[in-house]
């Protein structure tokens, strides 16, 4: 994946845009970000995705401007749209993929927000040709925004709290749950960890937790769920997957080396609602 800055310049520059002007993306960029797209294909664990650039002229989206609640889009002319297949950890990978895409085109310049859930899916499974073991969990408006947001996607950013995160300290911890690990003890990987704690998420709910092994020396990545149904079941494995992207994007930057794997640690002190995803063994 090559930017034209670091990946935490990247992370930090990201902000979830629903406003877009009438600009239209340069032929380069849009080539870059297709090529990119094309070479998605398989997550770290296993599951399969495809993506795929589309035109908002071309969809039969009778009210392309009202995608959901939260939603809400204006002047988007491109949409980024990924299929995924169903596999175990099939969202998680998903999230994982569809984030990198997000990361380029911030670094590109243009504005993008996650739409999970939210939209008309019909209208974009026809132009993806979509099988019986695929669906489509998310979309993404991406292009030019305007100068100032719309006062919908103001005021959706002031419900949601868009601009907060959660402290370190509710995020973060070793050897279970009990204890947080402070930033300067989780040296030389403060910065992933804090690149996850950026990460965007549904309604800003910032679900994931992470405890750090203080034998191995892993990282152990766990979801909290918020509540109940399949819906939000799988918008919070894709914010999983969206957290596990920037940890590993920034450990790589950093030469700090791992990988995935999935070994339940089995902490006895799980708080209520939260779930093991997978762990990142430090090398």
């Amino acid at each position: 994946m090559e930017l034209s800055r670091t990946i935490v310049d990247v992370i930090r520059m990201r902000s979830s845009w629903r406003s877009y002007n009438n600009q239209p993306i340069e032929p380069d960029k849009l080539t870059k970000m297709c090529e990119f797209m094309r070479s998605l294909t398989t997550g770290p664990f296993g599951g399969h995705a495809r993506f795929e650039f589309l035109e908002s002229a071309n969809l039969d989206l009778k009210k392309a401007n009202k995608l959901g609640t939260y939603g809400v889009v204006t002047g988007a002319q491109y949409f980024i749209v990924g299929v995924k297949k169903q596999t175990p950890m099939d969202l998680e990978d998903y999230g994982y993929l569809f984030e990198k895409i997000i990361l380029l085109a911030t670094d590109l310049g243009l504005g993008t927000v996650w739409l999970g859930g939210t939209f008309t899916r019909g209208a974009f499974g026809k132009h993806m040709n979509l099988q019986d073991n695929e669906s489509i969990p998310a979309v993404a408006p991406v292009g030019y925004v305007t100068e100032k947001r719309s006062w919908v996607d103001s005021f959706a950013r002031y419900i949601t709290k868009a601009t907060t995160r959660k402290p370190w300290e509710q995020l973060f911890f070793l050897q279970g749950f009990d204890k947080p690990i402070p930033y300067e003890s989780s040296e030389p990987f403060s910065m992933p960890l804090e690149m996850v704690r950026l990460a965007p998420s549904a309604k800003n709910w910032q679900p994931w937790r992470v405890v750090k092994d203080q034998d191995t020396k892993n990282f152990h990545f766990y979801i909290q769920r918020r509540y109940k149904g399949r819906k939000y079941d799988e918008i919070t494995r894709i914010d999983g997957g969206i957290a596990m992207c920037h940890f590993a994007l920034t450990a790589e930057e950093l030469r700090l080396p791992g990988k995935w794997i999935v070994n339940d640690p089995n902490f006895t002190d799980l708080p209520p609602n939260v779930q093991y995803m997978a762990s990142w063994e430090v090398n």
